[in-house]
C-alpha cells in the first residue's frame, strides 16, 4: 500500500493485490474505512476509485466538514475509465516495448489488467490522477 498526501486534507492511495470481482465493493468500504481511521481522517469524502486486477486506485477529496467534525464519511465515485501509468527509471523493467512515454528522466507506461504489477513492484511506481495530466502534457514517446 502506498499513501500520498496532496495536499492537507487530500491523499492518493494506492493497493496491489489480486483482486476477486465478487468482493470488490465490500472490500473497498472495507478498505476506505480502515484508512480512515487509520490516518485519522474526518469529515465527508469522495472517492474516486479505480480497479485493475491488480490493484486498487484511490484519490480521497475532503468535500465537507460541517456534518462530520468528529466522524468520517464517503462516497465512492467510480472511474474506471481513469489511467494508471507504471512509473520507472529502469526501461528494462517493462514489460511491454511499445507506447512507452519519457518524461523528466523517467519511463511510463500505460497500465491494462494483464500487467504484472507484483513482479515489477520494485523497479517503479503506479502514477495516477492529476500526475498523468502533468505528465502526458510534455511527455515523448520513446
Amino acid at each position: 500500500m502506498h499513501i500520498e498526501r496532496i495536499t492537507d486534507t487530500d491523499y492518493k492511495i494506492s493497493i496491489i493485490f489480486k483482486i476477486e470481482e465478487y468482493l470488490v465493493e465490500d472490500t473497498i468500504e472495507k478498505i476506505i474505512l480502515k484508512l480512515g481511521k487509520r490516518i485519522k481522517l474526518n469529515g465527508f469524502y469522495n472517492a474516486f476509485l479505480t480497479i485493475k486486477k491488480f490493484g486498487i486506485f484511490l484519490i480521497l477529496k475532503k468535500v465537507d466538514n460541517s456534518y462530520y467534525k468528529e466522524t468520517f464519511n464517503f462516497k465512492i465515485i467510480n472511474k474506471n475509465n481513469l489511467d494508471v501509468y507504471y512509473k520507472t527509471d529502469d526501461y528494462f523493467s517493462i514489460n511491454e516495448k511499445k507506447g512507452i512515454l519519457y518524461y523528466d528522466g523517467w519511463y511510463y507506461q500505460l497500465l491494462d489488467d494483464s500487467f504484472n504489477a507484483i513482479k515489477s513492484m520494485d523497479f517503479g511506481e503506479f502514477v495516477f490522477g492529476d500526475d498523468v495530466t502533468r505528465m502526458l502534457d510534455k511527455a515523448v514517446i520513446v
